[in-house]
C-alpha cells in the first residue's frame, strides 16, 4: 500500500543554497529533506518523533532548480522495515518531480541509540505499508586518489551531538562534477564525531569519507 499521507511545503531556492553556476547544491538537498521531514512530523504532533538515524539515501535528479526557483517539497512514507521507515521526499516545480530523494531512517532508542522498534505514529502514512529491505554500498577497491583533509567545526554538530548528514554531504561538493550528478546513493555507516578525511576514485564516480582509518560514509555517483 502506498502513503496515504503525504506533507506539502513551499519555498524558495536562496543564494546561500546555490553554487557558482546558481544550481542547487546537494547538501542543500539533504538540507531541504531533513528540515520537510522535521515540519511533516511537527504536523503530526509527534515533535521530533523520536531519535532517528540515515543510514541510506538514494538521490534522483532529472533537473536541478535554480536561484530564486519557487519549488514545492512534498514528503511520505515509502515503507517500514522492524526497525526503519523510507522517508520520500520529492522536490517540485510546477507540480513536475526534479529530484527525488529516498532515505532509510533506522529508529534508535533514546537511552541506548540502539536500533528499536519504530513508533506507532509511523503507521499515520497508512496501516499496511510495503516493507522495505535493507541495501548496502559496496566500495571495492578502486584506483582512489590520495586522502584529504577535511576539518569539522564546532557549527556542524546538530542535537544529536553529531555531525549532521548534510554537513557531510558538503564533501560530495568537492566533486568538480558535482552539478552533473543525476543518481547519487549514500551510506552512512556510523555518525561522525571528529575531524575527518576524505577521498574520491579518479573517476569521481566512488567517495569515501573516514574517521581514524574506518570508513563512515561511503558514495557512489552516475552522472547524465
Amino acid at each position: 500500500m502506498n502513503s496515504k499521507r503525504k506533507f506539502r511545503e513551499k519555498r524558495k531556492i536562496l543564494l546561500c543554497d546555490v553554487r557558482r553556476n546558481r544550481t542547487l547544491r546537494i547538501d542543500a538537498i539533504f538540507n531541504y529533506a531533513q528540515d520537510i521531514g522535521r515540519s511533516d512530523s511537527y504536523d503530526l504532533g509527534v515533535g521530533e518523533g523520536g531519535v532517528w538515524f540515515a543510514r541510506h539515501t538514494i538521490i534522483e535528479i532529472e533537473k536541478l532548480p535554480e536561484l530564486n526557483d519557487e519549488i514545492e517539497l512534498v514528503t511520505y512514507c515509502g515503507g517500514v522495515s522492524k526497525v526503519s521507515a523510507l522517508r520520500i521526499v520529492e522536490i517540485t516545480k510546477n507540480g513536475h518531480c526534479l529530484i527525488k530523494v529516498k532515505t532509510e531512517w533506522v529508529h534508535l532508542d533514546h537511552l541506548s541509540f540502539r536500533p528499536s522498534l519504530i513508533p506507532k505514529w509511523i503507521y499515520t502514512y497508512g496501516e499496511n505499508l510495503k516493507s522495505i529491505v535493507r541495501k548496502y554500498i559496496k566500495i571495492q577497491d578502486e584506483d582512489f586518489l590520495p586522502l584529504k583533509e577535511w576539518q569539522i567545526r564546532e557549527a556542524d554538530f546538530d542535537m544529536n551531538n553529531h555531525v549532521n548528514n548534510a554537513r557531510l554531504a558538503e564533501v560530495i561538493e568537492t566533486n568538480p562534477r558535482a552539478f552533473e550528478i543525476k543518481n547519487l546513493e549514500c551510506q552512512f555507516q556510523r555518525p561522525c564525531e571528529k575531524n575527518i578525511s576524505y577521498a574520491w576514485n579518479a573517476k569521481y564516480t566512488s567517495l569515501k569519507i573516514l574517521s581514524d582509518s574506518e570508513v563512515i560514509f561511503s558514495a557512489k555517483v552516475e552522472y547524465e
